[in-house]
């Protein structure tokens, strides 16, 4: 199951009411007010996380409480500036 939110002026992933284990892949593209994507954490079974165009997002720590994460795509998100945290996927495959 997948998640798309697409050409969105939120700020914020919303929380989900019953946060589902379900879903395994998310595409945010083309946010570009987007900012805080800790609601994620929630979504324990995500593998795949494909950024586009986020032009306002700059933090991606949350990506590192992700246990199953093993896809991480970023295209056009000029401010985010360190992904050092990720070193310690070992399993991840990203496309930066």
């Amino acid at each position: 199951q997948e998640l798309v939110l697409a050409d969105l002026k939120i700020q914020a992933i919303p929380k989900l009411e019953k946060p589902s284990s379900a879903i395994r892949r998310l595409y945010v593209d083309e946010c570009p007010v987007l900012t805080d994507i800790a609601a994620i954490q929630d979504f324990v079974s995500l593998e795949e996380v494909h950024l586009r165009k986020c032009d306002a997002l700059t933090d991606l720590q949350v990506l590192a409480k992700l246990p199953k994460l093993k896809v991480l795509h970023i295209g056009a998100c000029e401010k985010i500036v360190d992904l050092g945290f990720l070193a310690k996927k070992s399993d991840l495959s990203n496309g930066l």
